[in-house]
């Protein structure tokens, strides 16, 4: 037997990843199995397999040579030599038919391959996919690796994401026994396996994997010609990639508040500090009063820098981490409400400009409006510089920049052309303020000419109303038809080399059309938004009761998410980032509407949150 010594050092090593190898031992035989693993020296493993259990894992050090040892049906057979390099070994007990010898069989999946450096290795009975299955971003995190074997049949497999919208399962093998595949770890995947020549279901489950995992799907006919397929993790106690990300990311939040406090201690307490130092520290600890209109809203600030830290992060990958991705297509992530953030924020924001300019500083609206087109200009012209032209013909045109741009220029010169000469007094009504009712009369007929195109007006391969990313969405049928009637607009107006290159739905519905989510269609519906940003900052002038008004504000939130999810369940407009669908816009103005007012209560009115350092960034 192994010395103390000799096992703790095993079991050290395969504790890494990388020096593992699991090895999985499938008995076929009809009767039980007794299985040895040695390394010439001493017996390491020992292992029975009966009938009903048909399976086994162990786990040696990658890297050694072993002998393996096998009884069953009173023979025994050996293996000798064995050098494991790869990560996974299947090793396969059959008997002959028609005598009671057995016989022992093992092959070497490839190891464990990153999406963008594919593996060369392949075997006979191995073929490799050079694409994983279910995902809508390149990413060499987020994947599991599914080995699918069979001793006694062969068969045809497919499988589909169940993020992929209304799609139909894609072939990912055909008349094979053996198959290693790539499957994306953050949605379930759908996997039917056929009967070769026939269409006959062996098998068809739904599985969630998990991130790192190596899976073993073993199909087998047992008795009365039932087919079983068994799914066994290979590697179940490994770290989560997802894990470790949280982990350093608390971390990294309690170093920073930890540091915060200390560094705020020190400025208290120090007694060499001058004036000038101390005058900054109370400046940064005064608060504002929310009952003087000409301060500052600060949680208005915060949701600023709340949209900006997100923004961050989703701009530099996220961690390739679900919730921090845009949705391939229909659906709702946390990085989808940074830009209608933007957006609301900004609505918000000129609401306080206008009265400010126009009431208290009497600025004329003609220099108003001279002043809103030449900041729509500038911010269009660095949106077409960020952009950059690698190549002038495949110079970008539309962008978040200019999307904000038009935006503001839209929404601005109507609050501008519709507010009146005098100052409005504070009415506790709602219903009392013209301005809203002049611009919902707008917004409505904005929303209308939007629907209007959007379900009414056909184009080429694309039926009226389509919503979808085309490619292999409705079986394939709309391949070309990526964003329906809004891709054809951008592309006949910017040209189809002037627009994003690469959608999120590129990768999951293979699709080849260029699609870029600041088209001009969706301007319309976030022109809206941005009307509901600045319709909310008109009602901290209409209402000096700021609870009221704060009633008033969940209430249009609650009703906005509402409407937005009916819309959304009943397929008829599903959310939509891309398209900037009019549900994705109300469900997103929405939850504006109820953070802002989380915020206001928390920061201005409560001064619960005394800390200010979002808001710097905001």
């Amino acid at each position: 037997m192994a010395s103390t010594d000799d096992r703790l050092s095993s079991l050290l090593s395969l504790r890494f990843y990388y020096l593992a190898t699991d090895v999985v031992v499938v008995n076929h035989a009809n009767s039980k199995a007794f299985i040895w693993i040695s390394n010439g020296i001493n017996t390491f493993y020992k292992m029975t397999i009966d009938r009903k259990t048909r399976s086994g894992i162990v786990r040696l050090k990658a890297g050694s040579t072993w002998n393996i040892t096998v009884a069953a049906n009173g023979k025994q057979i050996n293996l000798t030599n064995i050098s494991i390099l790869s990560p996974s070994l299947i090793l396969s007990i059959t008997q002959i038919p028609q005598t009671n010898q057995i016989d022992l069989n093992y092959f070497r999946p490839f190891q464990f391959p990153s999406i963008l450096r594919p593996s060369s290795t392949n075997t006979s009975s191995t073929t490799q996919l050079n694409k994983v299955v279910g995902a809508n971003y390149k990413s060499i995190l987020n994947i599991a690796q599914l080995i699918i074997y069979s001793n006694s049949m062969t068969y045809s497999g497919y499988a589909k994401s169940s993020n992929c919208y209304q799609c139909s399962y894609q072939n990912i093998a055909t008349d094979v026994d053996n198959i290693t595949v790539l499957m994306d770890t953050n949605y379930p995947v759908k996997i039917r396996l056929l009967e070769s020549g026939s269409k006959t279901i062996y098998c068809q489950q739904e599985i969630h994997f998990l991130e790192g995992i190596r899976y073993l799907m073993l199909v087998d006919i047992q008795e009365h010609n039932h087919t079983n397929c068994t799914l066994i993790p290979l590697l179940k106690d490994r770290l989560a990639t997802l894990d470790q990300g949280l982990t350093l990311f608390a971390s990294v939040i309690a170093i920073n508040y930890i540091a915060w406090f200390l560094l705020l201690a020190m400025v208290s307490d120090s007694e060499i500090l001058d004036d000038n130092v101390i005058a900054i520290t109370r400046n940064f600890r005064r608060q504002a009063n929310v009952g003087d209109s000409g301060n500052r809203v600060r949680s208005l600030d915060l949701f600023r820098g709340l949209c900006a830290i997100l923004m961050a992060f989703g701009d530099s990958g996220g961690g390739n981490y679900r919730i921090l991705k845009h949705s391939a297509w229909n659906g709702l992530t946390i990085i989808d409400l940074v830009f209608p953030g933007f957006i609301f924020v900004m609505g918000f924001s000129f609401s306080m400009s206008l009265y400010k300019r126009l009431y208290i500083m009497q600025t004329s609206k003609l220099s108003l409006m001279a002043a809103i087109i030449r900041r729509s200009f500038y911010l269009f012209l660095l949106g077409l510089a960020i952009n950059g032209p690698c190549q002038i013909s495949r110079w970008r045109i539309p962008g978040v920049l200019q999307r904000i741009s038009i935006t503001f220029l839209i929404i601005s010169s109507l609050a501008v052309w519709l507010s009146t000469k005098t100052r409005p007094v504070i009415q506790e009504n709602l219903l009392a303020c013209k301005i809203l009712w002049k611009m919902w009369l707008a917004m409505l007929l904005i929303i209308g000419f939007h629907s209007y195109v959007t379900f009414a007006v056909g184009v080429p391969d694309c039926p009226a109303g389509y919503l979808g990313p085309g490619g292999i969405s409705d079986d394939g049928k709309y391949y070309n038809c990526t964003g329906g009637v809004a891709g054809f607009i951008d592309r006949f107006i910017f040209g189809g080399n002037h627009l994003y290159p690469r959608p999120t739905c590129k990768l999951l519905y293979q699709t080849f059309q260029p699609f870029d989510p600041e088209g001009f269609l969706g301007s319309l519906t976030s022109i809206f938004l941005c009307f509901l940003g600045f319709q909310m900052g008109i009602l901290h002038y209409v209402f000096y009761n700021k609870l009221k008004m704060m009633r008033i504000c969940v209430i249009i939130g609650l009703s906005l998410v509402f409407l937005g999810y009916l819309l959304h369940i009943s397929d008829y407009i599903p959310v939509n980032k891309n398209l900037w669908s009019l549900s994705f816009v109300l469900i997103s103005g929405g939850i504006a509407y109820l953070l802002q007012t989380i915020l206001f209560w928390a920061v201005d009115y409560k001064n619960i949150l005394v800390k200010r350092r979002l808001e710097v960034i905001g």
